[in-house]
């Protein structure tokens, strides 16, 4: 094998995890944006994706433990955001795309915001159909 065609091969698997990254309209509902509001129960800060565990309670009353997939560290921590910006117990309203199956699990919309308990405003990174990623800053880092 020529060194042409080693090095070839070499950038198509490395750009594998590019087109690898999952589209949200398949797991969630993109056409309708809710609003969560609940109590921290605890935060997932792991790659690919960050989680947040939220307490929701419903109309009936009952609290339900939601899983919302947030920005990966990375994304956030570029942004001044750290895994102790989502203190247990602190209460944190955000805008969501809910689970297709009805599962209490959800996504933040890419492209949109959201703000830790701070009120510290956090940008959504966009993937587009190529696989690049669209990064945004927060405004407290420009």
């Amino acid at each position: 094998m020529t060194s042409r065609s080693m090095v070839s091969i070499s950038m198509i698997l490395l750009a594998l995890p590019l087109v690898a990254h999952h589209r949200q309209a398949v797991y969630f509902d993109t056409t309708k944006l809710v609003t969560l509001k609940g109590v921290i129960a605890g935060v997932e800060w792991i790659n690919p994706h960050s989680f947040l565990h939220l307490d929701v309670k419903g109309e009936n009353g009952d609290v339900v433990r939601w899983l919302v997939e947030i920005p990966s560290p990375n994304s956030l921590t570029r942004q001044g955001v750290t895994k102790d910006s989502f203190k247990q117990g602190d209460e944190m309203t955000i805008g969501v795309w809910l689970a297709k199956d009805r599962s209490p699990r959800a996504d933040v919309p890419e492209g949109g915001t959201f703000k830790t308990p701070s009120g510290q405003t956090v940008r959504v990174p966009v993937f587009v159909p190529s696989g690049k990623l669209i990064q945004f800053r927060s405004d407290s880092t420009k």
